[in-house]
């Protein structure tokens, strides 16, 4: 009888199965092709970039074009072209309806020229995207752009400046063009604690019953909790009267070290709770910020 062992090679490392239809990657990993087909699919309808699962490393051209079906391979270029013309400050999208070409304004034929002409004929102004107003732009433009970024619930990404309108969902957000992390809420960098039921932005975010049950029931554990130290006391202190009942020595040092704990616990307890709670709403009021 002979035993076959199954090297991690063979192994598909998304359905941990054996590998069927096995397409290799240019860094060496291979996959299903149904797997590996379905992962990317998945990506690009997010606006993200096809990569490999195991390395996050970027993938050949060659590759995505023998895996992907058309469809999803013609939409992940749109994809691209529309990342190349938000990159690049130079290039503007034409705001026509139904319309989506771009305009390029060199540097050097810019200064003081805001009017720009599409192939499709509409006339824009660059600086607010708007149709041509006879060179007369908003003055007031930076009041006006928070404006129209209230309403329609857009902020810029911390990384890139990328413009980023949120639609639905939590307030952990992915930039699609340079991936970037950040929390909706104060613009900070995401990390997994980011949403802890000790965060301010978890009203808003994951976790908002924990957060607000929290709120309720911090008042009552900083109220309760020097009386259940003070108990914990008089407990060991009649512990040790009843052990040591005979020896009086054992019982008044344990008394001398049991009563200065008490009276401490009493005198600075509330200062040191009223210190932490309000050190930790300031410090989350000044995170909670709104950064553009």
């Amino acid at each position: 009888m002979s035993l076959t062992v199954q090297t991690s090679d063979d192994i598909c490392h998304i359905c941990l199965s054996k590998i069927t239809f096995p397409v290799r990657l240019n860094c060496s990993h291979k996959f299903c092709k149904p797997c590996i087909q379905e992962c990317w699919k998945e990506r690009i309808l997010r606006k993200f970039e096809p990569a490999c699962p195991d390395c996050w490393s970027q993938i050949d051209e060659q590759i995505k074009s023998s895996v992907l079906p058309n469809n999803i391979l013609e939409k992940h270029q749109e994809f691209q072209r529309q990342k190349r013309v938000d990159r690049d400050p130079n290039l503007h999208w034409c705001p026509a309806i139904n319309c989506d070409q771009f305009v390029y304004c060199a540097p050097d034929t810019n200064a003081g020229k805001t009017k720009a002409t599409c192939d499709c004929g509409y006339e824009f102004c660059i600086s607010c995207h708007e149709a041509w107003h006879s060179n007369k732009c908003f003055k007031n433009k930076t009041s006006w752009i928070r404006r129209i970024y209230k309403n329609k619930k857009i902020k810029r990404c911390p990384k890139c400046k990328t413009n980023i309108q949120k639609i639905t969902g939590c307030n952990h957000m992915t930039c699609s063009v340079c991936l970037h992390q950040f929390c909706w809420s104060c613009g900070g960098d995401y990390h997994p604690s980011h949403y802890s039921t000790f965060s301010l932005c978890s009203l808003e975010g994951e976790n908002r019953t924990d957060l607000l049950l929290m709120m309720l029931l911090l008042p009552l554990v900083l109220f309760f909790f020097p009386f259940t130290i003070l108990f914990a006391i008089r407990k060991i202190l009649k512990e040790w009267m009843d052990f040591y009942c005979y020896d009086s020595i054992s019982f008044i040092i344990a008394f001398c070290i049991a009563l200065p704990l008490g009276f401490l616990m009493q005198a600075f307890y509330p200062q040191v709770m009223l210190f932490l709670f309000t050190t930790w709403v300031r410090f989350h009021i000044n995170k909670c910020k709104f950064r553009y």
